[in-house]
């Protein structure tokens, strides 16, 4: 009986080849979009799960009130905690970045490169994270001071083919680092990306001796693993003692510490100091509701097409029946025939979901892959997409054709009001097809319109044609002023000036004791060199900036912005000046005022801040990691060239690296830019989806009515008002839909808006330009063949309709 159901259905199926192709494109495109979206979804919840112990390991935060939440702790913390809390702590393991060092080897050819993704561990590493080597012994690869691990691209980059094994590197052309391990590259799924480990005991060392600790700096990210059965919330619960126990007395009270567990990084942290930008569980819900909403379009124009076509099925529905076929068995055949689209659809959906995915992996800069056979949830879901679209797109379909009873449809006399009720639920499904297009359609414009915003905003500095060189240890200090006028002497340098961290990307955090006040506060702050007003063109309310001329200025002045004259209650910026703050080093005197600028992302809004300049004594290798040089925006390459010419002279030993500061900027809304793309690609993918149905829809429609089309032309009627009739039929739903879809879009966008400390508005030419474009795609897709339709001569119709 299943072979028999199935081989009614398959030619069924074949009798409108026209209408299955439809079907199944349509189907397809759907199915394949659901599945670029479900690899992708994925992918992001797969971060950092390939450790063996995930489940046990946590990273360790800190709040230090009212400003900083850094992902980062103090260099004592992690030893400290696991000795206070052996039962449950098994490990702890500190990661410390140190600014891109730069690496040497000889080779015959001196190879010279700063190295960004160079950190410095605890030889505990191996035992927290599965970090599987490929030569060398975990268990004692970094107990060693001056040992280092490295990843086979790595190994290849400096040592070619040899083996790397006891070799050395130059680190900062001081000390030699041994290789005493190799790894494979870490997986894009993983929020931790390096290509050097280092022994945490070789920092020592390079510090002279000095160990490394302390309670207030916090560059080191912190990673606990649990003993087996401990859970999180009573080490939770012994945090705040540890806290009062440890730390310092200048910020005890306003710092708390917390436990994050690593798969909820990648998408639940937007802390200071990130590793790296994560990315955000709000993109997976968009995404699952995108990927929802176009397989909900492909399986509406399945339900519409099935049900169009219910006049032309009923007789064989009436035929069954008499020979008494039971409704249930009916039922079943037409979900049948729904199963085998489905079935047709998924297959020739793997396809195009292979040749789509490297244009994916290059928007998002991901390694997706669609492999079935390693992939059993891919394999399930596959299954089930088909099982759903196949139930779902045919249950309707095949109650209402099952619905027909037979003397009517034999006898040529179909019950109308049945028919009239499919036709108004098909207006309603074309309705409900064209919101969700419309909707999508309003959204990216929405989220463009937000990315420009954000690239455009005045950020209350210049940021273009700013050149950033890494001079993290580089100990030029006793230079800088000799290097600073050699650089001034080129007609197209026309500010240099050093920096902490870039800004607009960054700025560390310190604890200041206002004037008149007992407790310290914890404020943004950045440290930098003369000038730095100047070439960033930092607007002064009130005061003056650094200046040389001032012998004081590089110990006891700080320059402050608006919002912290607001924050301490002073009446305006001219009774800021000549305050006091006591910051790390000494009462330090308000000699300017800032205009509000962002010094962070325009995720956060603008706060109290601080501009400190460093010291002569202090300059030497921390606090001025990068040299900061505005340039003119003719002859750059000729700059750039005596920029490096300049860098060698002073630093031969250091490779000349830089980049713009505004692409490093435009880095902080890397996931907008990624989101943006792919819901526009996504949006005119729902589209043609939805035009694709309308297309079947209007077809069948125009072949049901060519007979009163060939009348119409015979009593007059002219190719323009067929025309017009016709269309108006077709594009009354898809105006209705504008209209429900936009108070819709316009509620969900406002509240993704808000998001945003500094966000756009939507203004009501976005509704009218999704209208326009979603009407006038609609609109093409069905004139073509309507036209084509009303040109045809009208005795051919007639013939052809006898």
């Amino acid at each position: 009986m299943f072979r028999h159901y199935f081989l009614i259905a398959f030619r069924s199926l074949l009798r409108q080849k026209s209408f299955t192709a439809i079907n199944i494109l349509g189907l397809s495109l759907g199915v394949a979009c659901a599945i670029a979206i479900f690899l992708y979804i994925q992918h992001e919840l797969s971060y950092d799960r390939h450790h063996r112990q995930a489940d046990r390991i946590y990273r360790l935060t800190e709040v230090i009130l009212p400003a900083e939440h850094s992902s980062s702790q103090p260099f004592s913390v992690a030893p400290t905690i696991a000795d206070e809390y052996p039962a449950m702590i098994e490990h702890a393991v500190r990661f410390f970045n140190m600014q891109a060092p730069t690496l040497t080897i000889d080779r015959g050819i001196d190879l010279r490169f700063n190295e960004p993704r160079f950190f410095f561990v605890d030889s505990t590493v191996f035992d927290v994270f599965t970090l599987p080597l490929i030569q060398g012994d975990p268990a004692t690869a970094l107990d060693e001071p001056y040992s280092v691990v490295i990843t086979k691209p790595i190994a290849e980059k400096y040592f070619g083919a040899e083996d790397p094994m006891g070799k050395t590197l130059r680190f900062e052309g001081a000390h030699d680092l041994k290789v005493t391990g190799v790894f494979a590259s870490m997986p894009k799924n993983s929020h931790l990306q390096f290509d050097f480990l280092a022994s945490f005991s070789t920092v020592t060392g390079i510090q002279d001796g000095r160990k490394p600790e302390g309670w207030n700096w916090n560059p080191c990210w912190t990673y606990l693993l649990l003993t087996p059965g401990t859970q999180p919330d009573p080490l939770t619960v012994r945090l705040p003692e540890f806290v009062t126990k440890f730390f310092p007395d200048n910020i005890r009270d306003r710092t708390s510490l917390h436990l994050q567990p690593l798969t909820d990084i990648h998408l639940h942290s937007h802390l200071d100091y990130e590793i790296q930008p994560n990315s955000d569980i709000t993109y997976i819900y968009i995404f699952a509701a995108i990927a929802a909403f176009v397989l909900l379009i492909a399986c509406i124009n399945y339900m519409n097409l099935a049900t169009a076509r219910a006049s032309r099925r009923a007789r064989e529905v009436g035929v069954r029946k008499v020979l008494g076929a039971a409704r249930a068995l009916l039922i079943r055949q037409f979900l049948g025939e729904s199963f085998i689209v489905s079935m047709l659809a998924v297959v020739l959906a793997l396809p195009l979901v292979n040749f789509g995915l490297p244009v994916l992996n290059t928007f998002l800069d991901k390694s997706i892959s669609m492999d079935i056979s390693g992939n059993p949830l891919l394999i399930v879901t596959l299954i089930g997409i088909t099982l759903f679209v196949g139930f779902f797109a045919g249950l309707y379909p095949a109650i209402v054709l099952t619905a027909f009873r037979p003397v009517q449809t034999l006898s040529n006399r179909i019950v109308h009001d049945k028919i009239d009720i499919t036709v108004f639920v098909r207006k309603v499904l074309v309705v409900l097809q064209f919101v969700i297009s419309v909707g999508l359609i309003i959204g990216t414009l929405v989220v463009q319109k937000q990315l420009r915003y954000v690239q455009q905003s005045n950020l209350g500095f210049t940021k273009e044609q700013v050149v950033m060189v890494n001079m993290f240890r580089t100990n030029i200090a006793s230079r800088y002023d000799d290097i600073k006028n050699r650089l001034l002497a080129h007609p197209n340098v026309l500010q240099v000036t050093t920096s902490e961290d870039v800004l607009g990307s960054k700025c560390q955090t310190n604890p200041f004791k206002p004037e008149g006040s007992t407790e310290f506060q914890q404020f943004q702050r950045l440290m930098v060199g003369y000038d730095f007003v100047e070439t960033f063109e930092l607007e002064l309310v009130a005061g003056r900036s650094f200046q040389k001329a001032f012998p004081t200025d590089d110990s006891l002045s700080i320059v402050i912005n608006e919002s912290m004259v607001q924050h301490l209650g002073w009446e305006n910026p001219q009774e800021a000046l000549g305050k006091g703050l006591s910051g790390s080093r000494q009462t330090q005197m308000v000699i300017g005022v800032l205009k509000d600028f962002h010094y962070n992302s325009l995720h956060a809004p603008v706060g109290p801040f601080v501009l400190d300049i460093a010291d002569t004594e202090r300059q030497h290798n921390f606090f001025d990691r990068y040299l900061a040089v505005r340039i003119s925006p003719t002859d750059l390459q000729e700059t750039i060239a005596h920029l490096k010419k300049e860098w060698e002279t002073f630093l031969p030993d250091r490779s000349f690296e830089y980049f713009f500061m505004e692409d490093e900027i435009d880095k902080l809304y890397r996931a907008e830019v990624r989101l943006s793309r792919i819901a526009g690609g996504f949006t005119a993918l729902a589209l043609i989806v939805a035009c694709i149905g309308l297309l079947g829809i209007a077809a069948y429609m125009i072949e049901t009515r060519k007979k009163e089309i060939g009348i119409r032309k015979i009593l007059g009627a002219s190719i323009s008002q067929i025309f017009s009739l016709l269309t108006k039929e077709f594009l009354k739903p898809v105006l209705l839909a504008n209209l429900l879809a936009w108070p819709l879009s316009w509620f969900v966008l406002t509240q993704w808006l808000e998001h945003f400390a500094y966000r756009t508005t939507i203004p009501w030419w976005i509704f009218l330009a999704a209208a326009c474009v979603a009407t006038t795609v609609a609109f093409l897709t069905i004139g073509l063949h309507i036209l084509q339709t009303a040109s045809v001569n009208p005795v051919d119709r007639l013939r052809d309709s006898t």
